[in-house]
């Protein structure tokens, strides 16, 4: 579980990409993805914006370094993840989210 500001936070409303605090063009592609699809897309970074991993347990837990990233649905799975940010694309991310809403 993370915390945002000091308060627990377990249950995302819509798709959400969590992300490394590396992970700068994970960021980029999920709007720009987003967009494309015409859907709310909420991005987060571990470490900013007053999400913390007090436990430091956010990228052994999900399997990313850094610069990878996770899509989690709004049920809370996690339904696509990129490792890393090498081959980042927003074509990566809209093909995820598109097998992700059966488009």
């Amino acid at each position: 579980m993370f915390q945002c500001d000091g308060f627990p936070v377990d249950v995302p409303l819509n798709h959400q990409v969590i992300r490394g605090a590396e992970s700068n063009a994970w960021c980029e592609c999920g709007e720009e993805a987003s967009k494309k699809l015409g859907i709310d897309l909420e991005v987060h970074r571990v470490g900013a914006d007053g999400l913390t991993d007090p436990n430091g347990g956010f990228l052994s837990s999900f399997g990313i370094d850094p610069t990878g990233t996770v899509l989690v649905r709004p049920d809370g799975f996690v339904a696509w993840r990129a490792k890393t940010g090498e081959d980042a694309s927003a074509a990566k991310m809209e093909s995820a989210l598109s097998t992700i809403l059966s488009r």
